[in-house]
């Protein structure tokens, strides 16, 4: 386990991961502790030199703080608008493929604006899929994720699959 202590910065980063922590209790001469997983040293504020470390159990309090201080996993709800996002990124995919001048998701929703109006009637079959697949993620997709009721259902779908769901909903094509 690697191990830095900023006292300026008020951080500890353990393997490359940085959290604010509470570093009141540090030695108000430490700059810096840095540990490599099996020795270590610690830079002073007033340009002593360094001393080598070959224990971290002083600063363990510190590497505490810095586990309590982790974020709260998400939400079952955050992971629904999250692999939401998921769809919508390969939904604009999908329809870029058949139509490429529909490749964002503005341009699409201008288009699924225009639809009933202005292109229904002369529409290519690519248009027509492209406008199932918007539809497609408008519609049945928010619908499935919303009825999913655990990590481990939502975990099991995958967006870039044909049927994502695995359920017979699959993807226009």
């Amino acid at each position: 386990m690697r191990v830095t202590i900023i006292a300026d910065d008020g951080k500890v980063g353990v393997d490359g991961v940085f959290r604010a922590v509470d570093l009141s209790t540090l030695d108000a001469n430490i700059h810096a502790v840095q540990w490599g997983g099996a020795s270590g040293h610690i830079e002073f504020r007033d340009r002593s030199p360094e001393q080598r470390i070959a224990d971290i159990s002083a600063f363990q309090s510190f590497i505490d703080a810095w586990t309590a201080a982790a974020p709260p996993p998400p939400t079952l709800a955050e992971l629904k608008s999250a692999k939401g996002a998921a769809f919508i990124a390969e939904g604009v995919t999908r329809i870029a493929a058949q139509v490429p001048d529909w490749d964002s998701l503005d341009a699409i929703k201008t288009v699924a604006g225009l639809w009933t109006s202005h292109l229904v009637a002369d529409a290519t079959p690519a248009q027509i899929v492209a406008k199932d697949i918007y539809r497609y993620v408008r519609d049945t997709v928010p619908a499935k994720l919303a009825a999913l009721t655990t990590q481990g259902q939502l975990d099991a779908i995958d967006p870039s699959t044909a049927d994502p769901f695995g359920d017979g909903t699959p993807w226009p094509t």
